[in-house]
């Protein structure tokens, strides 16, 4: 499949991080809005998981760069638990 996307574009790590630690809050439920979540309490790590799948996920929908970042820092979250 191709997205037409340039690996060599750059992307904004402060982007990454703000988005990934977004949707890692989503899936904890831990938002200040409680229409924001899945409807679950999860841990850290079950949130990291789960934020992962979702990324992982997206990333194979659209090809973008930026969702491929998002499971880079998510990995890194991981390995520092």
């Amino acid at each position: 499949m191709i997205h037409g996307y340039n690996i060599s574009d750059p992307v904004d790590l402060n982007e990454v991080k703000g988005y990934t630690n977004d949707l890692i809050k989503e899936h904890r439920m831990k938002g200040k809005d409680p229409k924001n979540h899945i409807g679950y309490s999860l841990n850290k790590e079950e949130g990291l998981q789960s934020a992962k799948i979702t990324a992982k996920r997206l990333a194979e929908i659209t090809g973008k760069k930026f969702y491929y970042e998002v499971i880079n820092y998510i990995n890194q979250l991981l390995n520092e638990s």
